[in-house]
């Protein structure tokens, strides 16, 4: 199957659609938000501050998702 639009839904939005949908937990869709939001923070950082930062979350983000 050719996908040929992509439409533009925000983050949020595929979350709360997730959980409404049952395919992801309460517990799942918090957690997303949270990385998400850390995420999001990254901008308002310096780029060495950024990149330390960024690091840490990539290996907690590994350690909690591993397997899913």
């Amino acid at each position: 199957k050719l996908i040929t639009r992509i439409p533009s839904i925000s983050v949020e939005k595929v979350i709360e659609d997730g959980e409404r949908a049952k395919k992801i937990t309460k517990e799942i869709a918090d957690k997303m938000k949270k990385d998400y939001q850390f995420l999001s923070k990254l901008w308002d950082m310096p780029s060495r501050d950024a990149e330390r930062e960024l690091k840490k979350f990539l290996r907690e983000f590994n350690k909690k998702w591993i397997g899913d």
